[in-house]
């Protein structure tokens, strides 16, 4: 199973029960570089909103095929995401995307910190994001976290862990998860709703 049909699956899996508005994906590593191109393929259709930790290899020349906002949070230390070609992404989608930097901030900071000013930094990239999904009026409702795309299982339990620790709200489900092919990988989703 590819990420783009993982995305189709879950999807289908959410209209299936009766939640049919648009949903949103956030991608880390990996994960997070896939991201883009899900949501150039998707063109809106169901997603609304992506959420990009740190993504690598990500692919300048689709993104002006994304029609929702992006927020991409990476260090400057990151030797797998370059800051230039991310910011060179948010010009291309537009839509009210947006580029975080943190200073002195290697790959993997917000889901492995290293030191004490590495997990403070990892809690405000998760309040940050969380306050800029407000922004951008999804309020979190009815939003599919695809976290861990392309990571351990560790790192997973880990991400899982910082999105329930960030949340205002305990209702946040593990729905799934699967194994992508050749690589021991694992996509886990979680459905946070917060109503206000």
């Amino acid at each position: 199973m590819d990420i783009a049909t993982a995305a189709k699956w879950m999807a289908d899996e959410f209209l299936a029960v009766g939640i049919s508005k648009k949903l949103g994906i956030i991608g880390f590593c990996f994960g997070g570089g896939r991201l883009i191109e899900v949501l150039s393929r998707d063109q809106g259709a169901c997603f609304g909103v992506g959420v990009s930790f740190y993504g690598t290899r990500m692919d300048p020349s689709i993104a002006s095929n994304v029609k929702v906002p992006v927020l991409f949070i990476s260090g400057d230390n990151d030797p797998l995401c370059s800051v230039n070609v991310s910011k060179d992404i948010e010009k291309r989608i537009g839509h009210g995307s947006r580029v975080i930097v943190f200073q002195e901030r290697g790959h993997g900071f917000a889901h492995r910190p290293n030191s004490p000013e590495e997990d403070r930094d990892a809690e405000q990239a998760f309040v940050l994001m969380r306050n800029w999904l407000h922004d951008v009026k999804l309020s979190l409702q009815n939003f599919i976290a695809n976290c861990n795309i392309c990571c351990s299982g560790n790192d997973a339990r880990e991400s899982d862990a910082k999105l329930r620790s960030s949340s205002t709200n305990e209702n946040v489900a593990v729905l799934g998860s699967c194994m992508l092919p050749r690589a021991p990988l694992l996509l886990v989703t979680k459905m946070v709703t917060e109503t206000r």
